[in-house]
């Protein structure tokens, strides 16, 4: 499809693109709203998707975040009350000051 203008006219796009359709010419009477012209969509759907794509996998990666916090608080939780069950027998006697002081735990 090939398109001439019979008359040369300064007309913009706010976004760059291949022209697809051209409904209007100069003198034409067109209403407020009319389109004059279509460019062709296709890339900048295809940008629209990829987009969509990114938020879809950043809600994932969010949602993978606050589970990871919850099992790292849930751990922490567990690893305090081990420490506080060691703490408590080894006060009566019940577990070695050795096993209570181990590396890694808390005194």
């Amino acid at each position: 499809m090939a398109v001439s203008a019979r008359v040369q006219s300064n007309v913009g796009f706010k976004v760059a693109g291949v022209l697809v359709a051209l409904d209007a010419d100069s003198g034409d009477h067109v209403s407020a709203g009319s389109v004059l012209a279509r460019l062709d969509a296709r890339e900048v759907a295809a940008q629209l998707g990829q987009a969509n794509a990114s938020v879809l996998q950043a809600r994932a990666s969010l949602v993978k975040a606050h589970a990871d916090v919850t099992a790292a608080e849930a751990n922490r939780a567990n690893a305090a009350a081990v420490a506080r069950r060691r703490s408590e027998l080894a006060k009566i006697g019940h577990a070695s000051v050795e096993e209570h002081r181990r590396p890694g735990r808390p005194s």
